[in-house]
């Protein structure tokens, strides 16, 4: 199993260069839902950040380096997109904060690039993990 606390405690992938937001940028208000999307239930964002830890993009967040603590009351992100056939689930759910999110729908080559990553470190954990179970059975097997 992927440990996304450790990955961000130690981290996440850094804070990207970014432009200085315009004054008119910081006044906008959260916009509403779409018509045709329906909310997260809170219960299924809290179990989110229970798996995958409360913060940014679960530390992989390339706005703010993935360092913001984020509560259920953040947005969650579908990673694939609802259109792609997201679905409400804690695989497919990333909770964000609001100016996160909003900029990593503004850039989706960062978004694909992040994704990237993520998958990467996680296969790496895998076979990582891999590794040590077989290293573990093997020193079991000796010390029999």
């Amino acid at each position: 199993m992927i440990d996304y606390n450790a990955i961000a405690s130690a981290g996440g992938f850094g804070k990207t260069a970014q432009k200085k937001p315009k004054e008119s940028a910081k006044l906008k208000q959260k916009k509403p839902l779409k018509s045709n999307s329906k909310p997260v239930p809170l219960e299924l964002k809290r179990e989110v950040l229970r798996v995958k830890g409360n913060f940014c993009l679960a530390g992989f967040c390339p706005i703010c380096g993935g360092r913001a603590i984020v509560t259920e009351h953040d947005d969650a992100h579908h990673y694939p997109h609802r259109s792609r056939g997201g679905k409400d689930c804690v695989e497919h759910l990333w909770i964000m904060r609001h100016e996160c999110h909003m900029k990593l729908h503004l850039h989706p080559l960062i978004e694909k690039q992040v994704f990237a990553e993520i998958l990467q470190k996680a296969n790496e954990m895998l076979k990582k993990a891999d590794k040590d179970e077989k290293e573990n059975t093997k020193r079991k097997a000796k010390a029999s």
